[in-house]
């Protein structure tokens, strides 16, 4: 027979009372919807990097360095370094790096709630990624959600135990003032 001393309210017998068992069951749970929400439900937002430069070094010369002869000092056949150290100078081509991410999209406005959800005024976005896309994110110059501009105004972590996805807000960029 089970005596209500040994029973935690809403738990199992014996239990503290942590829910562990519960908690960890309810967080694959989550996890298992949210993955699988990312391939079914996902849109896809373009990540704008900072193009990586490359130095283009072909053809490149060096010219041989001037003699020059002091009568001072006495001396000839001294080195003078040129200003002018090659015939052609080498270039710099830029490779621009796009990457795409699945992501959760909310655009605004939308109040806050009293669940931690992020209040959005007219003209951002809140993207809701993989924890891996922190590092780009962060690293964006823009990005591009549902075919507009936007830049990176804040980002949180969110999880239960383990840190697995990454809520990301976003301002749009009006095309008509930069251009």
């Amino acid at each position: 027979m089970v005596t209500k001393r040994n029973i935690a309210p809403l738990g199992f017998p014996d239990d503290d009372g942590s829910f562990s068992e519960i908690q960890e069951e309810f967080e694959n749970c989550y996890h298992s919807l949210m993955d699988s929400s990312y391939f079914a439900l996902g849109r896809t937002i373009i990540l704008h990097l900072t193009p990586e430069k490359i130095i283009d070094t072909s053809g490149v010369e060096a010219s041989t360095p001037a003699v020059h002869y002091n009568p001072f000092m006495r001396r000839g056949g001294r080195q003078v370094p040129s200003t002018i150290s090659t015939t052609r100078t080498p270039a710099v081509q830029l490779i621009h790096r796009d990457v795409p991410y699945a992501a959760h999209i909310k655009h605004g406005p939308k109040n806050s709630d009293d669940k931690g959800g992020i209040e959005l005024f007219d003209g951002e976005a809140q993207t809701t990624t993989l924890i891996e896309s922190q590092k780009h994110i962060n690293g964006a110059i823009t990005a591009t959600i549902d075919g507009r501009r936007f830049n990176l105004e804040s980002t949180r972590p969110i999880g239960f135990r383990d840190v697995r996805y990454l809520i990301s807000k976003w301002k749009r960029i009006d095309e008509a003032e930069n251009a």
